[in-house]
């Protein structure tokens, strides 16, 4: 059975996985200004995905925030979350605003499968028993309010933050504080949810366009490379740290290289790092490769400017592949 095909799924713990807190009265203003979205028009129990960059535009972190009522809350992947509580830290002058790496004290879980949203409600109805809990609840990053005011004693009983994924299966990211994980475990339990291989979360990462530090985020990438702009980015909201480059970029419209998702017929080896070519020219290389059931791989590859459209044909190790234009904003 395909992970497309299961009730309920889940990956705990993410490996790699990250949370980060900006408490205080300038929170929303200190995230703006370091961030390529809007999130000041966040509401609270809302989130948005974002690019946390440097001064020159280059992508840090790749992240969903989320907006509590008394904290803004970063989460996502990354190796050395300290490096940004640090980067965020150092860009606090005299804004009332304090940095909390969370990532050492909250555990985090991708719940996927047709009843993701009922795997959410009944972990979050037990965490809010949790009396040792401390912050709130996110609703999730699409912006849904639903059933926000019933959730509300959770939001005030425990500190569980979770948002949805724009996955091509109902998928959500969950953060929940340790003291409260064996009860959500338990939860989980009941549910007979099945445990995820890191595999398949791949697969289903890949599938996502979702971007990875290390496979699609280096240190010099930049927001546009990664074809999530619609998700990410606002060319409206004013200054923000390396705003300039994306600015100029996407005026220009110079992206020279750019996020694409290749189908592999079944029976092709390959693996990052690999060439993507057109006939006897380099188009790209691979960045990610992941196995499906069919025998088939998905792969993320960055294309070179002139192959973004897919209108050319692509190999690789001499084998056509597929270019999988996107379906929808997701």
């Amino acid at each position: 059975m395909s992970v497309s095909d299961r009730r309920l799924a889940v990956l705990w713990p993410v490996p790699s996985a990250f949370r980060i807190d900006v408490v205080g009265p300038d929170a929303l203003s200190v995230l703006h200004n370091l961030t390529t979205n809007d999130v000041r028009r966040l509401e609270i129990g809302s989130g948005c995905e974002t690019f946390l960059t440097n001064v020159r535009g280059q992508v840090l972190v790749h992240a969903i925030t989320v907006r509590l009522p008394d904290r803004m809350a970063i989460m996502g992947l990354h190796p050395e979350p300290e490096s940004l509580r640090a980067h965020i830290d150092r860009y606090i002058i005299r804004e009332e605003a304090e940095v909390r790496d969370r990532s050492s004290d909250t555990e985090t879980l991708v719940l996927v499968g047709r009843d993701a949203a009922t795997g959410l409600q009944a972990m979050r109805a037990n965490a809010a028993l949790a009396a040792a809990a401390k912050v709130g609840n996110a609703e999730p990053i699409d912006g849904s309010t639903e059933d926000n005011a019933a959730d509300a004693s959770a939001a005030n009983a425990t500190d569980l933050v979770h948002a949805n994924l724009p996955w091509s299966i109902p998928a959500v990211w969950i953060n929940a504080s340790r003291d409260v994980s064996d009860r959500l475990r338990a939860v989980l339990q009941e549910l007979d949810v099945h445990r995820l291989s890191e595999t398949e979360f791949e697969g289903l990462r890949v599938a996502a366009r979702w971007p990875k530090p290390g496979a699609e985020i280096g240190d010099k990438t930049l927001p546009q490379e990664l074809d999530r702009d619609a998700q990410a980015i606002s060319f409206t909201k004013g200054c923000y740290l390396g705003q300039e480059t994306v600015a100029r970029l996407d005026a220009r419209g110079q992206v020279q290289k750019k996020l694409a998702l290749l189908q592999l017929p079944a029976g092709l080896s390959a693996a990052p790092s690999d060439p993507v070519t057109c006939d006897d020219q380099v188009a790209g290389v691979l960045t990610s490769v992941a196995a499906q059931p069919d025998g088939s791989s998905l792969a993320l590859a960055y294309l070179k400017r002139g192959f973004f459209d897919g209108s050319q044909p692509l190999q690789v190790g001499g084998v056509p592949v597929t270019f999988l234009p996107r379906q929808s904003a997701g």
